[in-house]
């Protein structure tokens, strides 16, 4: 396998962006065959040979022109690979992707959710592998403004032709209501969950019970509305715990707990360790 992972000497990676690229099949991003969880948005576009790989339990098997999108808190591992298996991907913090904010990806969760891997034409390809090789290259050489927004706009680009993929199949797909529901309730976490973990708040915003809404969330996902939402603070506190220089107090006071205690009980609740233990390990 060659895993290029390219960090950005100059500048820090504010999008905590790799890109990743093999001729052989022995990972994605890299993933073994032990199940992990994700706590990035990523993709990933086989070009050659196959693998099969376990999405949330579902045995999925990658071929030339398939491309694969991972969200966060999906469940992956691969299972076998040929040894033709070639393929380049990348993958973002979930919070450069949510300082985006790129509405029109609420509308189509469900369906990448529940369908990750779907086939592109060959010129959609070429487009995301320049693209992609192009970001790779900017992030290496950031130096200043300038070049960060420059390279935000065109992970921008980046996304928006991902989820174009997606989108003429998502569209002959009619949603539930409780597809609308749940992509309504992500939405809301995705802007929300730094400052409000509580199932009430969005549960208002929508203008129903908490109790329904975590009766449709539930039904929908297997997980709780909880879940969800401590999932993705818990992802966002890893990922400042362990990419930036902030101190417990300040991950605590960005993530809007009372104080650091509070913040280390909650982490150690869900985690089995303290937030300083997660940093040192």
């Amino acid at each position: 396998m060659v895993y290029v992972n390219n960090k950005n000497k100059n500048m820090d990676n504010k999008f905590s962006y790799e890109y990743y690229a093999h001729p052989s099949g022995q990972g994605m991003f890299p993933i073994g065959k032990t199940p992990v969880s994700i706590d990035y948005i990523g993709f990933y576009i086989c070009e050659g040979g196959s693998a099969n790989v376990a999405i949330d339990g579902k045995a999925i098997t990658l071929t030339p022109f398939n491309v694969c999108v991972v969200l966060p808190c999906t469940i992956v591992r691969i299972e076998n690979a040929s040894d033709d298996f070639v393929g380049f991907g990348a993958k973002a913090s979930i919070i450069s992707i949510d300082e985006l904010f790129i509405p029109n990806i609420g509308k189509y969760y469900t369906y990448i959710k529940n369908t990750p891997c779907i086939s592109i034409s060959q010129f959609k390809l070429e487009i995301i592998k320049q693209l992609t090789c192009i970001i790779n290259q900017k992030i290496n050489f950031m130096n200043g403004e300038i070049d960060y927004l420059a390279t935000r706009n065109m992970l921008n680009s980046l996304i928006y032709e991902i989820i174009s993929c997606y989108a003429n199949h998502a569209d002959t797909v009619k949603s539930s209501r409780q597809d609308i529901i749940f992509r309504e309730f992500m939405n809301l976490v995705l802007r929300y969950h730094k400052s409000e973990r509580r199932i009430a708040f969005y549960a208002d915003k929508m203008c129903m019970s908490a109790r329904y809404l975590s009766s449709v969330v539930k039904n929908k996902t297997g997980y709780s509305a909880a879940y969800w939402i401590d999932s993705m603070v818990l992802k966002e506190a890893k990922i400042m715990l362990r990419n930036s220089d902030m101190s417990v107090q300040q991950v605590s006071e960005t993530l809007h707990f009372a104080n650091p205690s509070f913040f280390g009980q909650y982490f150690m609740r869900h985690t089995g360790e303290t937030p300083h233990k997660f940093r040192n390990n």
